[in-house]
């Protein structure tokens, strides 16, 4: 009886030898700097040409703000990277996210800078537009 345990245990044993074995000759663990980065395509907002491509998917912009502003009813705002909305896409905060609670000057604080922003495509009446849904989605560049 005792022959068929001392197998087991040594065949066990053997086992975690083989293991420790092979994890030592994989080598080291990858660091982040050998693991490589996705990079995602940054489209001006302006190529109105690509973009259109891209309707119903998430795309990431980079370009300079030019003007703000919001619906009659206060329940929308926007910030445009050109002076006429059709030249370009449209960052455009609904009332339902919360445009109401976002005061506007917070909105014209960014009039000139240069931000970089992600987030889904839309056609809004011919129009591209991008919804947002808080302030911290726009990163300001230097």
């Amino acid at each position: 009886m005792r022959f068929p345990v001392r197998l087991c245990v040594l065949h066990c044993f053997a086992a975690c030898l083989l293991v420790d074995v092979c994890i030592v000759r994989a080598g080291p663990i990858a660091t982040k700097a050998t693991v490589p980065i996705f990079a995602e395509v940054i489209y001006a907002p302006t190529d109105l040409a690509a973009l259109r491509k891209r309707l119903g998917r998430r795309v990431v912009l980079e370009g300079k703000i030019e003007a703000s502003g919001s619906s009659r009813t206060g329940s929308t705002s926007y910030l445009n990277f050109t002076k006429n909305y059709h030249d370009s896409v449209s960052l455009v905060f609904l009332g339902t996210s919360g445009a109401k609670g976002i005061p506007k000057d917070q909105f014209a604080n960014f009039i000139g800078k240069k931000i970089h922003v992600g987030g889904i495509l839309e056609d809004r009446n011919g129009a591209l537009q991008m919804r947002l849904f808080a302030l911290e989605q726009i990163k300001v560049l230097p």
